[in-house]
This record gives C-alpha cells, sequence and structure tokens, in this order.
C-alpha cells in the first residue's frame, strides 16, 4: 500500500484469505477504490487434501514429480486444477485485464499466478501441451517472488510492458528475460 503512488481505478483481488489480507491495507489506504474478486488465485496442482497442515518440505517430493511427469492434463482433485485450466484462467484474466477500462488496476494475487501472466505476455498463444508445460516451468524458476513482492504491468495503450524489482523495467517478447534469463 505504502508503494502505491496514485489511487487504484479497480483492485482486484483472489478469493483466497492471504491475499484478502495482503489487500486491506491497500483498500484501507484507497478506500473509494472499487474492489472485484475476480478467478486470480493460486495454481494448485497437487491434491489440497492430502496436503493439509503440512509444510513446502513435505510437498516437496510431489511437487517435484509433478514437474517431471509434465502432464498438462494431470489433474489433483476437488479444489486443483490441471495446467492446462490453469493457463486457460490466467488467459482469460489477462484478456480481462486488457480489455478493462481502468487505467491502473492492483491485481493482490499469488505467486504461480503472476509468473503465469508474466508467461502469457511473453510467449502469447504458446500451446499448454508438454512442451509448453516445460517452458513455463523454466521460465518462472528464475522469477522468484518474495511475499508481497510487486510486480507491475501496463498497456495496452503503448502496449504491454513488465516492471518490478524481479524483472527489467521494459519487458517484451524479445528481451532475454522471455526466454527465461532476468537481467539486473
Amino acid at each position: 500500500a505504502a508503494s502505491l503512488d496514485d489511487t487504484p481505478d479497480l483492485i482486484v483481488v483472489s478469493t483466497f484469505l492471504r491475499a484478502i489480507q495482503t489487500a486491506e491495507p491497500i483498500r484501507a489506504r484507497f478506500p473509494t477504490a472499487p474492489v472485484e474478486t475476480w478467478p486470480v488465485e493460486e495454481f494448485t496442482f497437487l491434491p489440497p487434501s492430502l496436503f493439509i497442515g503440512t509444510t513446502f518440505r513435505d510437498r516437496e517430493p510431489q511437487n517435484s514429480a509433478y514437474w517431471r511427469a509434465a502432464d498438462p492434463d494431470l489433474h489433483p482433485g476437488p479444489g486443483g486444477e490441471s495446467f492446462r485450466e490453469f493457463i486457460a484462467r490466467v488467459d482469460r484474466v489477462l484478456a480481462r485485464l486488457l480489455a478493462h477500462p481502468a487505467r491502473f488496476i492492483v491485481v493482490v494475487t499469488h505467486g504461480y499466478t503472476i509468473q503465469a501472466l508474466l508467461w502469457r505476455l511473453a510467449h502469447p498463444g504458446r500451446a499448454t501441451d508438454a512442451s509448453g508445460m516445460a517452458a513455463w516451468n523454466v521460465f518462472r524458476a528464475p522469477l522468484s517472488l518474495a511475499p508481497t513482492a510487486s510486480v507491475e504491468l501496463r498497456g495496452p495503450a503503448g502496449g504491454p510492458f513488465v516492471s518490478g524489482p524481479i524483472l527489467p523495467p521494459r519487458y517484451d517478447s524479445s528481451s532475454p528475460a522471455a526466454s527465461g534469463a532476468v537481467r539486473a
């Protein structure tokens, strides 16, 4: 909230409790900004019912196995989605963001979702088959996001670009970052 200089035209929030709580200081600082809940939840690719109360370390073997399998249609069951479903959801969110009349939208979301939005901006229309899934996993690996990290997306007036602490000031599909390398 403190890093925002202007009142957002719109605040978009995930339904996940941690995103709602993260948005509270923004909402308090900008009480006149409209708030909407959009489907910008985190990518849940492991069966949620099997991992209640677990740590990242507990989930790591299944996490690694999931990415090694590279099956874009593997569905974890209730409460989750396949990679193909996730990217389709991200594509719908990105289209909605780019078509929205608001000029300044703050989206409070999650790491994988941010990384997927960046990937789709860099590689629009990339297939969500096994090779696309592997490419996304390589793309996102160096884009580590700290809790409450911010990434700025602007468009479509001058074309979408992305800036923030993890990316170069201008980001487009021809930049080295688009292929997975991140410049300082």
